[in-house]
């Protein structure tokens, strides 16, 4: 289980990746590998993902959240579907058992929208957090 200062160092690095034009992470004269590495530890504060803002804070928002991150998951590359599918049915029992069918079926439905413009290594780090966390 990969932790999530982990998982959202190398987010951050891959967003730098594709924003200076996959030429490498570093920056002000420190080797790629170098703040690649202070990336993974956890030690660069730049290298951070507010992951909060993906998923939410409180265990609905979780729920809510990862549900439509877990749907989302063609946009990425896919991965595990079985997994996937797992977890986010697990996600949306826990949410139904917070509110109810039809509460959590909107409650769902009006973050598809929101979180639609996620970029995608962000959502990776979603997903990640949200099969590492699934319910049950």
């Amino acid at each position: 289980m990969m932790s999530n200062n982990k998982l959202m160092a190398i987010v951050s690095c891959f967003a730098a990746l594709a924003c200076t034009g996959l030429t490498g992470c570093a920056s002000g004269g420190e080797s790629d590998d170098a703040q690649a590495d202070a990336a993974v530890a956890g030690t660069d504060p730049s290298a951070a993902v507010d992951l909060a803002a993906l998923i939410g804070s409180d265990s609905m928002s979780h729920a809510m959240n990862c549900v439509v991150h877990l749907g989302q998951t063609d946009t990425v590359g896919g991965g595990d579907q079985l997994a996937m599918d797992s977890a986010s049915t697990a996600w949306r029992a826990q949410l139904v058992a917070e509110t109810n069918e039809q509460e959590a079926s909107q409650l769902i439905a009006s973050n598809v929208n929101m979180l639609a413009d996620t970029p995608a290594a962000a959502r990776e780090v979603a997903i990640a957090w949200c099969l590492d966390n699934a319910p049950g």
